[in-house]
């Protein structure tokens, strides 16, 4: 099965239910694990969607590209977990 990602032509792992490949399973895990960061920084009031767009909105953001791609889809699916 491919990525769910857009023009992502790997494959997902099979095990894995989120339908990624490996690399933008990583960059998932990396976002997830850096929001936890952002609420201690921002407060707990600080949502998974602001976040998300400010991701891909914020030029000033260190990200790369499949972290980019994770948070496009993610916000596109209404995917706040």
């Amino acid at each position: 099965m491919d990525c769910v990602i857009d023009n992502c032509v790997k494959e997902s792992e099979v095990e894995d239910l989120t339908g990624y490949c490996k690399k933008h399973e990583i960059a998932s895990i990396n976002l997830k694990n850096e929001f936890e960061n952002w609420l201690i920084a921002y407060g707990s009031d600080y949502t998974m969607k602001n976040y998300l767009e400010r991701i891909v909105n914020d030029d000033d953001i260190n990200k790369g590209m499949f972290v980019i791609e994770v948070a496009k889809y993610r916000i596109e699916q209404q995917d706040w977990n």
